[in-house]
């Protein structure tokens, strides 16, 4: 990055000729435009999610998983 000082006198001459005007731009979105870009985005498949994400010691786990997520239902 350059500092003014390392700007030739000739240079910086030649750019205060011209003036530039910035809009203000509100980084803020407003609540209408985050849930349009929300519905808007395109959905991951979960599909890809459950086989991608599938290890060995996930698919030995698994059975072992469901039983003790069931073993509550066996004693309603």
């Amino acid at each position: 990055m350059m500092n003014k000082r390392d700007i030739s006198k000739e240079l910086r001459e030649k750019m205060d000729q011209f003036n530039v005007d910035v809009p203000e731009i509100s980084l803020k979105q407003s609540l209408s435009q985050r849930m349009v870009n929300w519905l808007s985005e395109p959905v991951k498949s979960p599909a890809d999610f459950l086989f991608r994400q599938w290890t060995p010691l996930k698919i030995a786990l698994f059975p072992i998983a469901a039983f003790v997520c069931s073993i509550p239902f066996a004693f309603i």
